[in-house]
This record gives structure tokens, sequence and C-alpha cells, in this order.
């Protein structure tokens, strides 16, 4: 069979329809199915891929669908913005008997996070345990998310806190990062770098999306004694990897910000410099800013290693 998409069969008015297989005479299964679904919620296509499954639900396939149609289109219901619809289908799904999963009800979590709904997360979270699903670092994260999105940070530590002893997960990098990421975005470098601290001790690795997260935070805000600590990390994880560990770009933008706030020297500048080129990152000694004999303005002088 040639392979579908959400677009196959473009000279048919209404492609992806069971009368449209039909007419091809075309006999196709429930796999099939899903995985177009999927390709209309990934293109937006909510329309299509909900009139492919009422096409199921009334048996114009001769086969119902299963968990995997109901959780594709919940999904993409949730990602559009689309609550009430992905709520109504939960809905239908759960009166025909489908008992949902964990990927279920995360997409409902991430749909009303999405919405900046934090009562609703909270229900969710209920429902999820009351179906014998237990929350994972995946809601854990979508939760903090939320809360770092409405400023509420006691909210989202106390998920990191509570949430892992209680449905018994250890926190994983990803949940850390998250709250880190929740911090700078509301200017709480300090804490940011304090989960740093608390996430080593609980025998988490930095990833790249932590020092990410860090870097651009410190950057921001212009703490070059953070920035400069987390350079040297980089460099080390990264020789240990034999590869940079994150963009050359977001690197040579926090040294452009010692320079730029006159740390250079106090914050060891040349030397975390030569220990990231040897890292293998192609960064380069920042321009300074000197004035020029016999002129009032300011030139940029480019110094060599």
């Amino acid at each position: 069979m040639k392979a579908m998409s959400c677009h196959a069969g473009r000279h048919l008015q209404d492609p992806a329809s069971a009368s449209d297989f039909k007419a091809l005479g075309v006999s196709v299964g429930l796999v099939v199915l899903n995985t177009l679904v999927d390709a209309c919620c990934r293109a937006g296509d909510m329309k299509r891929a909900a009139a492919l499954l009422q096409d199921m639900v009334h048996a114009k396939f001769d086969l119902q669908p299963d968990l995997i149609s109901y959780s594709t289109l919940i999904k993409g219901y949730c990602v559009q913005g689309d609550l009430d619809d992905a709520l109504e289908l939960f809905g239908a799904m759960r009166r025909k008997g489908i008992k949902p999963d964990a990927i279920v009800f995360n997409s409902l979590l991430d749909g009303c996070a999405r919405k900046e709904m934090p009562m609703l997360c909270e229900q969710v979270i209920e429902d999820m345990v009351a179906a014998g699903v237990q929350p994972s670092n995946y809601s854990a994260s979508i939760l903090i998310k939320l809360y770092g999105r409405i400023s509420d940070l006691d909210a989202a530590f106390k998920v990191l806190d509570e949430m892992p002893q209680k449905f018994g997960f250890r926190p994983n990098t990803a949940v850390y990062t998250t709250l880190m990421s929740s911090c700078t975005w509301n200017g709480r470098m300090d804490l940011a770098m304090g989960l740093r601290e608390r996430m080593l001790q609980d025998g988490q690795t930095a990833d790249e999306k932590t020092f990410l997260t860090l870097l651009r935070g410190a950057t921001r805000f212009g703490q070059c004694e953070h920035i400069s600590t987390l350079l040297w990390e980089v460099a080390e994880q990264s020789m240990r990897q034999r590869k940079p560990l994150v963009e050359t770009e977001v690197v040579q933008n926090a040294l452009h910000t010692l320079m730029k706030r006159r740390a250079w020297n106090q914050q060891g500048g040349e030397e975390c410099l030569q220990h990231l080129r040897c890292a293998g990152f192609n960064v380069v000694r920042p321009q300074v800013a000197t004035p020029a004999k016999g002129n009032s303005q300011r030139r940029l002088v480019s110094r060599k290693c």
C-alpha cells in the first residue's frame, strides 16, 4: 500500500474518510487509521481527525476506536488549545468503558496548564490517582511549568517537595531543570542556582538543557560569579563527553557579559576562555571598549589571545 497522510488522495474532495477508502477499494486497519488521526492532529487539522474517529465510532470502517485513537485526538485538542473538546472526548471515551492511561491524563494536564487553570490541573491529578494511574516526573514538570508561568514559585517548589515522595518516584533532571527555568523566568536566579546544588546532592546530573537554562538566566541578570561557575562546569563536562555540551552562541554571550560587567579579570575570564577552547568551543575573547586618542568617542578593540 502506498504511504498515506492527512493530505493523501488530493484528487478526492474530502480525503481520509471512510467513503474515500471505500471508493479507492482500500481496506484499512486500526493501526493505519490511528496513524492518520495522528498525522491530522500534527498538521492541526482537528476537523478531519475528529471525522476519522467518528467514522470509527459509527462502524463505517468495521472496527472501533481504541485507547490510542482517543488519546491521540485528546492530545491534539490540548495542543491546539481546544480544552473543552478534549474534556468532552475524554468523557465519551470513559463512557465507552475505555480506561485512560498516563498518556491521556498527562495530555489533559498539559491542556489545563496551557490554559493556566491550576485548580483544574489539581482535579486532573485527583482523577488520575482515583483511576489507579500514578503521576510521574512528566506530570510534575507540567505542574511546575504552570506555576512558574503564573508566578507562584511557592506552589512550584511544593510540587518538587511533596509529589515525588507522595507518589513514589525520584525527581529527575528534567523536573529540576523545569523548576530552575521557572525561577529564572521570575527573576530568582538565586533559587535556580540553589536548585542546581540540590539536584547534584540528589544524585542527578546537569544536562544540556540545565546549563542552557542557568547560563541564559545568569547572563540575562548579569550575575558574573554564577556565569564563571557555570562556564567552568560546561567546559569540564564537555571534555568528558568529548564534544561541546551547549550552543557556542550561549557561551559567547556569557563571556561577553563578563567583559561588559568589568568582571573579566576578577572571574578568571582568560583562563575560562582557554578552558572552553580546549573543550572544543569555538569562542573568542570579547571585545572591550577603550577610549581612542584624540577622540571623545569610544571604539571597540579586538584583542587576540
